[in-house]
């Protein structure tokens, strides 16, 4: 997505969020809904979250309170893709009742990797559209962010060319916000070069 204009114009196409929602949402969270809202199947719900600051509070005391509304209407959205998993035909038995109903479980389907990350952190775009840079403050060993390069290659999320690159320099390297990637920075030789 562009600037505020292109955001908000993008919205207002969508109708979305609704003109009363808008004014009260800053241009940063205008934009964050909207980019949610592109992504296909996105699973949007109203949760009623309990009020503990950490996951042991939370743990097992959030509710939805009503499942696959709209993102507009939502307060929460989460990593299952809608659409996923197959539904499946589950035959109860009580006494000599036996009694079929369809469920649907989440575990069973695709997700998105969704973070909520509570430690000093940095997002900085790439200069390729859509790619993005991590940073994320929190000290590791060289064996503990290796294991979690390695797994994030194996996800699809790095490629595995650079997961190899760092592994083979002993340090992850971005490159500096405007720095483009050229046949100089790839450490290639200029063929048309002199």
């Amino acid at each position: 997505m562009g600037d505020a204009y292109e955001v908000m114009a993008a919205m207002d196409n969508k109708n979305y969020p609704k003109p009363e929602l808008k004014d009260n949402l800053t241009e940063s969270e205008i934009h964050a809904l909207t980019s949610l809202a592109m992504l296909p199947n996105l699973h949007a719900a109203v949760v009623e979250f309990s009020i503990g600051d950490s996951a042991a509070n939370e743990l097992g005391s959030e509710r939805i309170v009503a499942d696959h509304v709209p993102l507009e209407e939502a307060n929460a959205f989460g990593s299952y893709i809608v659409g996923s998993a197959e539904p499946k035909t589950v035959t109860t038995n009580f006494w000599d009742d036996r009694t079929d109903h369809v469920e649907l479980d989440k575990r069973d389907g695709k997700h998105r990797i969704l973070l909520d990350l509570d430690c000093p952190h940095l997002y900085v775009q790439s200069s390729t559209p859509g790619h993005g840079h991590l940073v994320i403050d929190v000290p590791q060993d060289w064996s503990n962010l290796k294991q979690l390069l390695q797994l994030l290659g194996d996800m699809g999320v790095l490629q595995y060319g650079y997961v190899d690159a760092t592994f083979n320099r002993g340090e992850t390297w971005l490159r500096t916000p405007g720095t483009k990637k050229t046949i100089a920075t790839l450490g290639i030789a200029d063929p048309h070069a002199s």
